[in-house]
């Protein structure tokens, strides 16, 4: 099998998209070398059609190298980035783009690594929501510790303020102080529902 053959073999059963173009001195595209048949359906040609254009022909994240791009490529000779591409059916799919610069018979080439990353931004944002729950679900934790906590402490106080004015209003001879103490009896049973109310919460969140 001939070396081309082999190139386009390899190039072809990659899974991401592959393309290479030259670049001026001054990092704008001039002309596509090569793609894979991935990188020819993103774009929308054909293998010959894409060989044919230059790059300013294109709209594709993929392909435009700014100033700045530029001048971070030529110091490093390889560069990582993610952006959003708008498929021909208007369907925004993140991708992650390698960038990786060489020099060949004293011309800038670019080789364009395409990857679709649409699977594992998903599991990323499974992740930090499961995250955000595993998190919210220990504050709710810690919440229904510290309502437990608080409720025995106050239910302590109250049962002895119920039992007293029980004990109080059976002795209790004065009409008027009869009143005050039930008064007293009467809040002392709405606090303590409210502290039951706290029991209940603090059981759901242990």
């Amino acid at each position: 099998m001939e070396k081309e053959e082999l190139f386009h073999l390899f190039l072809d059963n990659m899974l991401d998209a592959v393309a290479v173009y030259e670049v001026s001195p001054e990092g704008k595209p001039v002309k596509f070398m090569e793609a894979n048949e991935q990188m020819c359906r993103y774009i929308g040609y054909t293998h010959e059609e894409f060989l044919d254009l230059v790059t300013v022909d294109v709209n594709f994240e993929g392909f435009n190298i700014n100033q700045t791009l530029w001048l971070e490529l030529r110091e490093s000779r390889y560069l990582l980035s993610e952006c959003l591409h708008k498929t021909k059916d208007n369907i925004s799919v993140p991708i992650e783009i390698h960038y990786h610069l060489f020099q060949l018979e004293g011309r800038n080439i670019v080789f364009t690594t395409i990857r679709d990353i649409s699977e594992r931004k998903k599991a990323e944002e499974n992740q930090r929501r499961l995250e955000k729950d595993l998190n919210l679900s220990s504050r709710l934790a810690s919440v229904g510790a510290l309502t437990a906590g608080v409720a025995h402490e106050i239910n302590s106080p109250l049962t002895s303020i119920l039992g007293f004015s029980e004990r109080l209003a059976r002795k209790c001879t004065s009409e008027e102080q009869h009143r005050d103490i039930e008064r007293i009896h009467t809040e002392a049973l709405r606090a303590a529902k409210v502290v039951n109310n706290l029991r209940t919460f603090a059981r759901s969140y242990e």
